[in-house]
């Protein structure tokens, strides 16, 4: 229809009707092309959104995980502190029925397995790069940051406890009676065929150092965990409220 009223304006040399009818369909490409362009923009920003709210889901999920290994470290901890003080002070009643146990618990290294495939998509796509929250970008970013620090951390713990403490432990002390107080079946291991010498337990140098070197990387894992909290809390929180505007 326009362009054969082009052809006709044309034929009669009706320059300004052309111009009119070509400025009409400039215009009409235009606009057309605006409102599919925005059409995109708004259908990759509620992609993004989705996205978003996966990553929601995914941090709820880690925050359980993280606050329980936050109780398993805290157990740890206190148990390490008795352990040092039993050794310290062989006035404590029952410590030889604590011992073992205690020992033990000196040799676990918490891992922390975070889900975080949901954030990977997120931090890689090219929306992330133009979100104009900077508190929820800045939270995503020192999120990953801790993780990334406090896996470093436990790995030197497991290199550590693998290098050194078990290999000092096994050379030194009764293996058996350590790992048998931790196992629910009895029958899994046979009873220990010594037991440990508690006054040349209580002097040995090496069995100290091993167990303050535990203390304070548990003191520090401890730290990080909840670092890692309030960075999983806040995202969590953030990304609520986008959903609430």
């Amino acid at each position: 229809m326009l362009l054969r009223r082009i052809t006709e304006h044309v034929k009669a040399q009706n320059w300004f009707a052309v111009g009119l009818d070509f400025i009409i369909v400039v215009v009409g490409v235009f606009i057309g092309i605006q409102v599919s362009n925005w059409n995109d923009g708004l259908a990759e920003q509620t992609a993004f959104e989705r996205q978003l709210n996966t990553v929601r889901v995914e941090m709820v999920e880690n925050l359980a995980r993280f606050e329980e290994s936050r109780n398993s470290l805290e157990q740890q901890l206190a148990d390490i502190i008795e352990l040092r003080a039993i050794l310290s002070e062989p006035e404590i009643p029952d410590k030889a029925e604590r011992l073992n146990d205690l020992l033990f618990q000196s040799i676990l290294v918490f891992g922390i397995y975070p889900k975080r495939h949901a954030l990977d998509r997120v931090l890689a796509s090219d929306m992330f790069s133009t979100i104009e929250d900077n508190e929820l970008s800045d939270a995503m970013e020192q999120w990953d940051v801790t993780l990334a620090f406090l896996v470093r951390q436990q790995q030197d713990e497991l290199n550590y406890r693998d290098g050194f403490q078990l290999p000092y432990f096994s050379q030194h002390l009764s293996t058996a009676a350590i790992f048998g107080a931790a196992l629910e079946d009895e029958g899994m291991l046979a009873p220990a065929r010594f037991g440990h010498d508690f006054e040349e337990l209580a002097v040995d140098p090496i069995v100290e150092n091993a167990l303050a070197v535990r203390q304070l990387t548990t003191n520090h894992d401890l730290t990080n965990t909840a670092n890692l909290i309030t960075h999983t809390e806040q995202i969590i929180s953030l990304i609520e409220a986008r959903g609430n505007q």
